[in-house]
């Protein structure tokens, strides 16, 4: 007995119905490459995200505003816009976030990333957490710098050259970027030097 091999559905078809169908087909097998798309655009903007949280949450904002998708039969444009609107509420959310760290703050259960982050760092997950939101609120510039030089191990010289700043401006840039990520937020709390 053969197995018949099912092509898989056009975009067009996956974006097509109401929001439930539309969900059930982008979620099976990921068919439009979001969980990629996802990561693609947070490293491209330089953010500290939960990527299977943002994921999720793309799945379910692109199943409900499918039909606004001006060309469902060449959706990659649209649905790069869509991640990137998603991560910009993200940010601002868990931006908000960060900023109300200190003894009053309500505590959320962590999840997986913020745990696997947390853990070598030796901090609270949901501080790791915090700490990412207010990173992901600095300047792209900053991010950037760090990115470069903390994340990816670039070579600080090469990196400014290629980027058209000093050096010292880049090192400026990727301490304000630790900082944020150090710092802790509330009442009598200090951000570092």
């Amino acid at each position: 007995m053969t197995r018949e091999k099912t092509e898989p559905a056009s975009p067009g078809a996956l974006l097509a119905g109401e929001p439930r169908a539309v969900l059930a087909r982008i979620t099976t097998g990921d068919p439009l490459s979001l969980r990629a798309l996802v990561a693609d655009r947070a490293e491209e903007h330089h953010l500290l995200v939960d990527g299977d949280a943002v994921h999720l949450r793309t799945l379910a904002h692109c199943a409900r505003h499918a039909l606004d998708c001006p060309d469902p039969l060449r959706p990659a444009s649209w649905l790069a816009e869509q991640v990137d609107l998603v991560l910009d509420r993200w940010c601002a959310e868990e931006g908000r976030r960060g900023a109300e760290e200190g003894p009053g703050a309500p505590a959320e259960p962590a999840s997986g990333v913020w745990v696997e982050l947390a853990g070598p760092l030796g901090i609270e997950p949901d501080r790791a957490r915090r700490a990412c939101g207010r990173f992901n609120l600095l300047p792209d510039g900053e991010r950037a710098a760090f990115f470069a030089l903390v994340l990816d191990r670039r070579d600080a010289q090469e990196h400014a050259r290629g980027a058209g700043r000093s050096l010292v401006q880049l090192a400026r840039e990727a301490r304000r970027a630790l900082a944020a990520l150090l710092a802790r937020r509330g009442k009598g709390a200090a951000d570092p030097p």
